[in-house]
């Protein structure tokens, strides 16, 4: 389409440019009038044969409206479009540390796609992962990002209205970084700084001026989350104990004199003052009091992040509101989308816990909220998976009625151009429906430890004994070779998916075949499993691996990809030995497998529910084997 702008459009001309590629518009002076007035609060289109005019108050809201406008326009020249933004800061946040780093190109694309749904704030949580050349050490390795990197994304950003806001760490999740010698940075355990030591101080100094300076913004996310073990290591050998509490306010007072030194306004994490307040030490104790004297000693002038994930009642966020204003400070919430624990993002659980707390957002008068998608020990779900969250969180920013289902696949086709129930597809890798055909919004991860276990040893077999697990999975790869089929700019995301469902549906029960075989004493079933099957399994994991890289290499650094090659190369392996072993056995060299033998008892410490899913287990390391051990430091 043809489009001309006229009237309020200089701050906006870049942004203009940016998105006419991936809202299929070119700019012509003889185009359709689109006149622009920068006036008013939030954004209003109204539109007729004759022209439109789009109304804004902060240049996101433009963005916004006009995609808005190139939907609508599709349906007819006559209509009036007029929403306000419901909360001051709507933001994401994504992972950049935990073994994938999106590159330049990628969180571009996020940042247009930020800024058709709406979104006014980015952050990147590095907690390594960005250059400090003083210490080379420091991301070593891990695909960090260069100042000019960072510099040329918030330049990006700013002209599509989006705050860059840099998102670090000053206390713990630092044990990547600590691991080296070189750094020569005190700890007081493997994974958290040493407070009250001066080098401390100076290293803070270094990673807030190093991570702050390619942005604009002047605040600063500065982490402090889950610093569980603070006070127990080196301080307490220097120290004596001390309250963990009184580390935690001290040290952040600290940090937060760095941060306005630099003329930035830090924001935190907070739970590590819920727990320590808590007299059950949880970040969900809705019993939890801050008393006068509790509030007094935590520094002021510091941003609060209550952040929750899988709580589902919009009563409890309500109610941690609450606690959070009694500590003495605004409300800025931070939810999630379930990219991390498992090889599938899972929106059964996004949709359950999103709408709870967002309701709760709006009802409490929150007036920032931002979205997360976390990384974990692999980091195999790619970050475009979650746009269909992404949308869930814009429409809570600017819909002034109820948010459904209709509303939500209108829009993320419209601001995508894909469909919202092929995104979900992806989920049921993990949400397994039960015996009533009924899909669990809950933590079930089969994908992941499906996936990962060991054939020999099965130890999830017993979680699956009783259900027709590869005929389901089977089916998947159909739904999903549909969903990519019909796919568009993000075709790529369905790739890896339905390689996964491939894969799932011979190899999830295929521990249960060659156990029972064995057991039944039917060579003729283990001769198949062992010369047909295993080598079939083993040709469909490489084409995974090989799938998953490509679309790795699409949207991250190369740096992370090494831990998934190993994964896949280790499932490889396995396979090539139960082959072995059961040759073995056929040939007579052996008598037995006593790996075959010991009973399957099912995985001890994964959380099981009869009545919702197959089970969790997060972990890779603990799902391939029960003899993982650590190892000495």
């Amino acid at each position: 389409m043809n489009l001309n702008f006229i009237g309020d459009v200089e701050e906006i001309k870049e942004g203009i440019e940016i998105l006419s590629e991936r809202l299929h518009y070119t700019v012509s002076k003889d185009g359709f009038n689109i006149t622009v007035k920068n006036r008013g609060s939030g954004l209003k289109i109204c539109c007729n044969e004759n022209g439109a005019v789009i109304e804004y108050a902060e240049k996101v809201h433009f963005f916004r409206a006009l995609g808005i406008f190139l939907d609508k326009i599709k349906k007819g020249k006559e209509f009036c479009v007029s929403e306000k933004q419901n909360f001051k800061t709507l933001g994401t946040m994504f992972d950049c540390s935990r073994n994938a780093v999106p590159t330049v190109k990628s969180v571009k694309d996020l940042l247009e796609i930020m800024s058709v749904m709406g979104f006014n704030m980015m952050m990147l949580y590095t907690e390594d992962t960005y250059e400090m050349k003083k210490h080379p050490y420091f991301g070593y390795m891990r695909g960090r990002y260069t100042y000019e990197e960072l510099k040329e994304l918030d330049d990006y950003a700013y002209a599509l209205g989006i705050e860059m806001i840099p998102c670090i760490q000053t206390l713990a999740h630092l044990k990547v970084m600590l691991k080296w010698k070189s750094c020569d940075v005190p700890k007081d355990t493997n994974n958290i700084l040493l407070a009250d030591d001066e080098k401390t101080y100076e290293f803070i100094e270094d990673m807030i001026t190093a991570a702050s300076k390619p942005f604009r913004s002047n605040r600063i996310h500065i982490g402090m989350d889950e610093a569980e073990g603070l006070g127990t290591g080196e301080y307490f050998r220097r120290n004596g104990f001390k309250p963990a509490f009184d580390i935690m306010c001290k040290h952040l007072e600290r940090v937060r004199a760095i941060a306005e030194k630099h003329n930035l306004k830090p924001m935190m994490w907070n739970d590590m003052f819920f727990k320590l307040a808590s007299k059950i030490n949880s970040y969900r104790d809705t019993e939890v009091e801050f008393t006068d004297d509790v509030v007094a000693q935590i520094p002021k002038n510091v941003g609060m992040v209550y952040w929750s994930y899988v709580q589902d009642k919009q009563e409890f966020y309500e109610i941690m509101f609450e606690k959070q204003k009694k500590m003495g400070s605004d409300v800025i919430f931070a939810g999630g989308i379930p990219t991390w624990g498992s090889v599938a993002v899972r929106y059964m659980v996004a949709f359950k816990v999103g709408h709870a707390a967002l309701k709760a957002c709006l009802k409490k008068g929150v007036k920032e909220v931002f979205v997360t998608t976390w990384g974990d020990d692999g980091s195999e779900v790619n970050v475009f998976s979650s746009l269909l969250g992404l949308q869930l969180y814009a429409e809570y920013g600017y819909q002034s009625g109820e948010v459904t289902d209709e509303l939500l696949k209108e829009r993320f086709y419209a601001c995508t151009g894909e469909k919202m129930d092929d995104f979900i597809k992806m989920s049921y890798l993990d949400a397994v429906p039960d015996k009533n055909g009924i899909r669990p919004a809950d933590w079930s991860n089969p994908a992941k430890f499906l996936l990962y276990q060991d054939l020999m040893i099965g130890f999830f077999d017993e979680h699956i004994k009783n259900y027709p697990i590869s005929d389901y999975y089977s089916s998947m790869a159909d739904e999903l070779q549909t969903a990519y089929e019909n796919a568009g700019k993000y075709k790529f995301v369905f790739s890896r998916p339905v390689a996964l469902a491939k894969v799932l549906a011979l190899k999830s029960d295929m521990g249960l075949k060659i156990t029972n075989a064995y057991k039944e004493n039917n060579i003729e079933e283990l001769k198949r499993i062992g010369e047909v099957e295993l080598p079939k399994l083993k040709n469909l994991v490489n084409d995974l691996r090989t799938i998953h890289r490509e679309q790795w290499l699409k949207t991250y650094k190369p740096f992370g990809w090494e831990v998934l090659d190993n994964r896949y190369g280790g499932i490889m392996a396995r396979i090539d030995s139960a082959i072995f072993r059961i040759s073995q056995y056929l040939n007579g060299e052996v008598e037995n497998l006593p790996e075959l033998e010991e009973k399957r008892l099912g995985y001890d410490t994964a959380v099981r529910d009869e009545n919702a899913g197959l089970g969790t287990a997060d972990f890779y390391e603990y799902i391939i084997t029960s003899g993982h051990t650590g190892f000495w430091r």
